[in-house]
């Protein structure tokens, strides 16, 4: 592809920046423009070549109107036109398979697809016949393999043997020293918990000295305190506990002294606070979920509705204001500035595009859309300020991987000043912020805390 091929290319995708955060687009191997392909979908990835390299499987997601979703398998030709929705979603499902499985490779008289489960714990490689002339599935998955471990990424060799890579994960919180001037990664990662569990990151208190977080170490979800000088946890939820059933998240408040305990198992829990010095956790508020502590301690941004909107709520008193919502976005991650007069949150725009928008923390009703300050346009989730609020710290999706970015601020308004700047790229597959990691992140006493997955793995083969 030549300079000017390349540009053509980039000014159709900056086109579609909009409606899509994954393009599919085929090129000649020869040279040539690329030509994209499934141009109107939000997102198109994972494109996979039938064995005569005359169509191309691949998942997506068209703009979703709320009502029913279209993420699916397809099939498109190599030379466009409309792609065929295979079905593969619903079927699988059907069969029990969770989530959305990646196709891997097309078998080799192109009638059936290799893929992989994806759960957070074992996960196969499967097998599923797609119909060469519908593009439709044509009958049921077939387990390829029975292991305990965490199987994926299949591929199809000329002679039909299954090539898989069978891998162990480990999600852990972690942490990055920060530059004190530029409020980069200045030195290299440091393991903060260390278990053969899920630990994954709420936040810590301002000083640094505790850690929140959610973990299986006891066979299901708790929520657990780190003492970081010490490193001795302590277990604050017990999932038999009347008032903490199966607990989803947690907020220390910045002082420490304080977790609020998001309980339930409706998808909008309550709320408990839980003293960390001893005594019965008190119910705070229903139908809701934890965003984030005041500075002061004194109020608390919670999640209320659907599509999820922020309402501000007084700690002592219980009155409740709006802050902002949306009539088709979630509203998501709020945390309050460090000195309590900004709220920054992340959007769910469309299926695949994540922004993130500053409001003022106080108002006389809620902030209208229009007065909210774009911080991230492109991709951007889970926010954190800077110690001083000059900056917000989020991971994006931009370069090709979950990394973590700093947006610097102007003081007085918010608004983004310059490009974003890498704090610190996770490309490698063996530490990375996503799959069942997700990509929680907080800032305090000079470190990036968060939540990454580590792997590592070997590869087996399957004979015909």
């Amino acid at each position: 592809m030549d300079l000017q091929e390349l540009s053509g290319f980039l000014s159709w995708a900056r086109g579609h920046a909009s409606l899509a955060t994954a393009w599919l687009a085929a090129a000649p191997a020869s040279g040539g423009s690329p030509r994209p392909l499934a141009p109107d979908f939000a997102h198109a990835r994972y494109g996979t070549w039938s064995p005569h390299a005359e169509k191309i499987l691949f998942v997506g997601e068209r703009e979703s109107d709320g009502s029913q979703s279209s993420l699916d398998w397809y099939v498109v030709g190599v030379g466009g036109g409309e792609p065929v929705r295979t079905g593969a979603v619903e079927v699988l499902r059907g069969a029990g398979v969770k989530g959305v499985p990646i196709p891997g490779a097309w078998t080799r008289d192109g009638g059936a697809v290799v893929f992989a489960t994806y759960d957070q714990g074992a996960s196969n490689v499967w097998q599923l016949a797609i119909s060469p002339v519908t593009g439709r599935v044509a009958g049921q998955p077939v387990w390829l393999t029975f292991g305990t471990a965490i199987e994926r990424t299949p591929a199809v060799s000329s002679s039909g043997s299954v090539v898989f890579t069978s891998f162990a994960e480990n999600v852990d919180i972690w942490r990055l020293p920060l530059d004190a001037a530029t409020g980069l990664a200045s030195g290299a990662s440091e393991q903060v918990t260390d278990s053969a569990a899920n630990d994954r990151l709420s936040n810590t208190s301002d000083d640094g000295q505790t850690v929140a977080f959610v973990s299986s170490r006891t066979g299901q979800d708790e929520v657990w305190t780190r003492d970081v000088p010490s490193g001795d946890d302590r277990q604050i939820t017990h999932v038999n506990a009347p008032l903490a059933l199966n607990p989803r998240s947690a907020r220390l408040s910045r002082d420490g002294s304080t977790v609020a305990v998001a309980r339930g198992v409706s998808e909008m829990p309550g709320i408990d606070l839980v003293p960390l010095a001893g005594g019965p956790a008190s119910p705070f508020c229903d139908d809701c979920a934890a965003g984030d502590w005041s500075p002061d301690g004194r109020r608390l941004v919670v999640l209320r509705g659907s599509p999820t909107r922020l309402v501000v709520r007084d700690v002592g008193s219980g009155r409740e204001k709006e802050l902002a919502a949306h009539s088709e976005w979630n509203l998501f991650q709020p945390r309050f500035s460090p000195d309590g007069r900004w709220i920054v949150f992340h959007t769910t725009n469309n299926p695949s595009l994540r922004q993130i928008y500053v409001v003022p923390a106080f108002s006389d009703g809620p902030v209208p859309t229009n007065a909210w300050v774009q911080i991230v346009p492109d991709f951007g989730v889970h926010p954190s300020w800077a110690p001083d609020g000059s900056a917000v710290y989020h991971f994006s999706l931009r370069d090709g991987a979950f990394c973590a970015w700093l947006q610097p601020l102007d003081p007085a308004t918010k608004r983004p000043i310059g490009p974003p700047r890498a704090v610190q790229h996770l490309h490698h597959p063996g530490l990375r912020a996503a799959g069942a990691a997700g990509a929680t992140n907080h800032v305090a006493a000079g470190y990036l805390y968060v939540t990454l997955a580590a792997s590592s793995a070997n590869i087996w083969m399957l004979q015909p």
